[in-house]
């Protein structure tokens, strides 16, 4: 059956010996980025930081960093990794509007918002600011729909955080379009601790308006 959520996947990890748990509180300027690159030369475990000073939420890293956790995730195995996403590719979904899930059982609005709780993480030296790196950017355009992608975002205050839209991905083109029809805004949504196959959706390349079965069951929202 397929992963029904984060949790289940790191489970699995855990069981199958690929997940490392850091109990100590970790800084998330420099040092947290600093184990992640230590970790990745000598080991490539996912990584599971229980601690992050400043925040109340901990953070996962590495979880498709290689091509095992990759196929652990699609539940296959790395001989069969290829021609599984190739054929997954081909078996397209639409996706499915919900009134109510997890992500709505905490509501926060207008002043309530305060992304600072969130554990922001400066990774290296020539970062201005503190990052989000695996967030999962979904954007809208009324002729191809959503599209999800994985773009990094800077932290810039309590309710503010930058996002770069680069020439040549879907979610700059969707931002022109709706500048080309005079819009002054572009809704956005952002997805943090998906699934891992909803991620592995984001970081793929399809054409607009269109979504892999990712999952056996077909459930890519």
């Amino acid at each position: 059956m397929p992963f029904s959520d984060l949790r289940q996947y790191l489970q699995k990890l855990e069981a199958d010996g690929d997940l490392a748990r850091i109990h100590r509180e970790v800084d998330p300027g420099y040092e947290l980025g600093a184990i992640c690159k230590t970790s990745h030369e000598k080991g490539r475990k996912a990584l599971y930081f229980e601690r992050v000073r400043g925040s109340s939420m901990p953070v996962v890293t590495e979880l498709l960093s290689t091509t095992k956790r990759i196929a652990t995730a699609l539940e296959t195995d790395e001989k069969s990794l290829f021609a599984e996403v190739i054929d997954r590719t081909k078996r397209l979904v639409d996706p499915v509007t919900v009134q109510n899930g997890p992500c709505k059982e905490i509501i926060l609005k207008g002043t309530e918002v305060d992304l600072s709780k969130l554990p922001w993480i400066t990774w290296n030296r020539t970062e201005k600011a503190p990052y989000l790196t695996a967030g999962l950017v979904i954007v809208k355009d009324p002729e191809f729909g959503r599209n999800l992608g994985v773009y990094r975002m800077m932290f810039a205050g309590k309710n503010q955080t930058f996002l770069r839209f680069s020439p040549g991905h879907h979610a700059y083109e969707y931002y022109k379009r709706a500048e080309f029809r005079g819009e002054k805004k572009l809704e956005i949504a952002v997805a943090i601790g998906t699934d891992p196959v909803i991620s592995a959706c984001g970081i793929g390349t399809m054409r607009d308006g269109q979504l892999g079965s990712s999952s056996d069951s077909g459930d890519c929202p």
